[in-house]
């Protein structure tokens, strides 16, 4: 039984803003449901990373701290910046306009855009 003057943690999930108050969920800092969702996503992201160079992860995460990869007006398009940022590229998880793309080749703005997606 708690007394009233017991204080019971709590915080929000990361994910849906809801008011959690599991120590285990305090702890993650995701409800469970969220939890479940935010794996899912992990183990999916994993098996997509494997056609990425470790080169090209570090390029992704830098144009994404740069927030150099803009959302368009679609769900799933981006714009991505070029490396010296004289150009862009309309880029989805799937496809990329920029060279290495248009030759069917995995590029960093893709995988830019799998982690912002994630």
């Amino acid at each position: 039984m708690t007394s009233t003057n017991e204080h019971i943690e709590q915080t929000h999930c990361h994910r849906c803003g809801r008011t959690i108050r599991s120590a285990v969920s305090c702890a993650r800092k995701y409800g469970s449901g969220c939890w479940t969702i935010v794996r899912r996503a992990a183990r999916v992201l994993n098996d997509r990373l494997a056609a990425f160079t470790r080169r090209q992860l570090d390029q992704a995460v830098e144009l994404v701290e740069d927030a150099a990869i803009i959302p368009a007006d679609q769900d799933g398009v981006f714009y991505a910046v070029s490396t010296d940022g004289t150009e862009y590229y309309r880029t989805t998880a799937e496809s990329c306009l920029c060279p290495a793309g248009e030759r069917g080749n995995p590029c960093y703005h893709r995988l830019a855009v799998l982690l912002v997606a994630a």
